[in-house]
């Protein structure tokens, strides 16, 4: 099953926003060629580094599997890339790792580690992974069916919140709809949580 077009769209494009902020040398090459569609220069740049265990060009092949660009669309071979670079700690492929899960492309669907690597991400303050669990916590299933997680709007609100301050567009409007939900209390708690919050370094 694909994963739902906005979540996709906002998570390639956070990724490729972070990782054209850490990226320096071959991979600022690899970017300027991916962006003038010239994949075959990309790729021939971005593969060699993957393979040599660069956490960020590992995520950048997963993306051009995933949207195959310059290779067969390849969801498998995507998530393979993914979960290097994830293991190393880059949020962007801890992200789309944690979706591959949710919706079962490329895996087998297991929300348990969606959660596991979603959190992981949101907790580097990755905004596209804070504000999915946000809607987790807010509504915690899936087609009718739970996906391991407790309702809890204090959290949802907390994670809408992080999103909203990261940029994350729509992070403001769905903390403000929750909001018709909650207790003043509810609110007042979670935005402490959301001030107290601090980033956890890549894991």
């Amino acid at each position: 099953m694909k994963m739902p077009a906005a979540i996709l769209i906002g998570a390639t494009v956070l990724s490729f926003v972070l990782t054209s902020t850490v990226c320096a040398g071959p991979l600022e090459d690899a970017h300027e060629a991916d962006a003038r569609h010239d994949y075959a220069t990309a790729l021939g740049i971005i593969r060699p580094l993957a393979e040599r265990g660069n956490a960020v060009a590992q995520n950048e092949l997963g993306d051009m599997y995933y949207e195959g660009r310059g290779v067969p669309q390849a969801e498998a071979e995507a998530v393979k890339w993914y979960q290097r670079a994830a293991l190393q700690g880059i949020p962007a492929a801890q992200h789309m790792l944690a979706l591959s899960y949710e919706y079962g492309t490329g895996l087998v669907r297991n929300d348990a580690e969606a959660l596991k690597w979603l959190r992981r991400a949101a907790e580097q303050g990755y905004g596209a992974s804070q504000h999915r669990l946000g809607e987790m916590y807010e509504k915690p299933w899936r087609w009718g069916e739970k996906i391991g997680i407790t309702q809890d709007y204090v959290e949802a609100h907390k994670w809408f919140n992080l999103s909203a301050a990261s940029g994350e567009p729509g992070g403001a409007m769905v903390r403000a709809e929750l909001e018709r939900q909650m207790t003043p209390a509810q609110i007042d708690e979670a935005q402490r949580r959301a001030a107290a919050w601090k980033p956890k370094p890549g894991r």
